[in-house]
């Protein structure tokens, strides 16, 4: 079995030893972004981590009480007669339970708890592991998201902490929430997204560079500073969001447009995020009555 770098348990068949799918599915469904939008970003919107972590969690603390259980019999045979048949790494039609426990140990370079399995505490090593787990998975993420070719390289730009986001416990109707998830997260129909191909058949790429608003006609991509900041569609209804916001925020008029995007999509500011849900979805209910 060749070893992995630790953020890998997030890509390789790890990913679907839990019920991942579910847990997505949900978070998905809480915040009202479509099936097919990033996995990564619906658990991210709300700082949730996947449910395989907590799954390897309770895996490690069973196998450590088994060899710390005074019943000799089982202790002293737990890692040579517990079989595992979820999962594979080969083609057997089973394997032990404990060989997974040892790879993935070693994954995470915590050999030395297998080799001194008696002096560990269950507790504390779930705790350690979980810690171990949840920082190799938010370097995995930040580091997804801001690949070059990546979907969600606007989101890299403002999701910079992962936490669950405030705008998500505004207490407006849940539309304008759905409306903002959508448009962090690039499940929206601006061109950057819509205008991926030329054709229905999908076979013609657009490059985001081309993929111009045909609204405004100015030649300029639109893409969600574009539809936030820039585009004169939405001029009246922008200068009145600008002007709330410059009379609590004395700086806001002096800041350059990608200053106030910055602002406006990275906030926890609770007012701030109403209006901006408010203006996001009167946005797309004017774009839809141009492009129909």
């Amino acid at each position: 079995m060749s070893t992995l770098p630790v953020p890998h348990i997030f890509t390789s068949s790890y990913r679907n030893l839990f019920p991942n799918s579910v847990h997505v599915k949900f978070c998905k469904y809480l915040i009202g972004i479509g099936k097919y939008s990033s996995n990564i970003a619906a658990l991210a919107e709300l700082g949730r981590y996947p449910l395989g972590i907590n799954a390897i969690g309770q895996s490690l603390k069973y196998w450590l009480n088994l060899h710390h259980t005074n019943d000799k019999n089982i202790s002293n045979n737990v890692d040579s007669h517990l079989v595992y048949t979820s999962f594979n790494y080969s083609n057997d039609n089973y394997s032990l339970f404990s060989d997974h426990i040892k790879h993935f140990l070693q994954h995470i370079s915590f050999s030395h708890v297998w080799e001194n399995k008696a002096s560990f505490n269950a507790t504390s090593l779930v705790q350690a592991v979980k810690k171990k787990l949840v920082n190799c998975y938010e370097v995995y993420f930040f580091d997804k998201i801001s690949e070059p070719s990546s979907k969600l390289r606007n989101y890299s730009l403002f999701k910079t902490d992962y936490v669950m986001e405030n705008y998500i416990l505004l207490d407006v109707d849940k539309m304008y929430i759905n409306q903002l998830a959508r448009l962090r997260v690039s499940n929206h129909c601006l061109e950057m997204e819509k205008g991926r191909h030329t054709n229905k058949a999908k076979t013609v790429k657009v490059p985001p560079d081309r993929r111009f608003c045909k609204l405004c006609n100015c030649d300029l991509v639109e893409d969600e500073f574009h539809f936030i900041c820039e585009c004169n569609t939405y001029d009246t209804r922008r200068n009145a969001l600008f002007a709330d916001l410059s009379s609590f925020l004395p700086d806001f008029s002096d800041m350059t447009s990608r200053d106030k995007y910055y602002l406006m999509m990275n906030t926890n500011d609770m007012e701030i995020l109403t209006l901006l849900a408010f203006f996001v979805y009167d946005c797309f209910v004017i774009r839809k009555s141009f492009s129909g």
